[in-house]
């Protein structure tokens, strides 16, 4: 910890903005407060009183496009408007100002919109990245293994393996996702 702040590196793919949600309060609860997120993973936190703080993620492309208003509506509904991140709009609010248990998305299809909003502005760019360079990287690679020994072409070796795992990542955040929008939609 420095200064009274803490790094932490903690992953969550484009459809676990609940868990992220649920990762911020519990940190503020232990007495950490989100002050900056840096892309791919790393949070900052500062020290606080420990506090039972509700963390919302929005993610609206018009938000941006009329971000007075937007933060307006959020501000006149007490939320504190943090930082954008990655196309996301960071919220917080004290549990003891909520009413019950308020979320920016209460039901399920507003949930199911934000689910769409997030496909279209995340997951299509990566499906696209997915289809034009990891897929035929992978066969490339795959193909220099295969034409000739493995100790006579180790940077394809090496490719390959990177190839590899970047598949498997790619193909776990499409299920991941695919998973968390169909059981939304069943509910809606």
């Amino acid at each position: 910890m420095l200064n009274n702040k803490k790094i932490e590196f903690h992953l969550f793919s484009v459809a676990d903005y609940e868990e992220e949600q649920t990762y911020l309060r519990e940190n503020h609860k232990k007495g950490l407060k989100l002050i900056k997120y840096i892309m791919p993973s790393m949070y900052i936190f500062e020290k606080c009183v420990p506090e039972d703080v509700i963390y919302q993620l929005d993610y609206s492309p018009e938000g941006r496009k009329n971000k007075l208003e937007y933060l307006q509506m959020f501000y006149d509904c007490g939320w504190e408007y943090l930082f954008d991140a990655c196309g996301w709009s960071y919220f917080r609010k004290p549990a003891s100002l909520a009413v019950e248990d308020e979320e920016i998305f209460s039901d399920q299809d507003s949930k199911l919109d934000l689910m769409n909003r997030v496909g279209k502005g995340r997951l299509i760019p990566l499906l696209i990245l997915f289809f034009l360079v990891i897929i035929p990287q992978l066969f490339i690679q795959l193909h220099g293994i295969s034409s000739s020994q493995i100790e006579d072409k180790p940077v394809h070796f090496g490719f390959l393996i990177v190839f590899s795992l970047c598949f498997f990542i790619y193909i776990m955040i499409f299920v991941n996702f695919g998973m968390k929008y169909l059981k939304l939609k069943k509910r809606s």
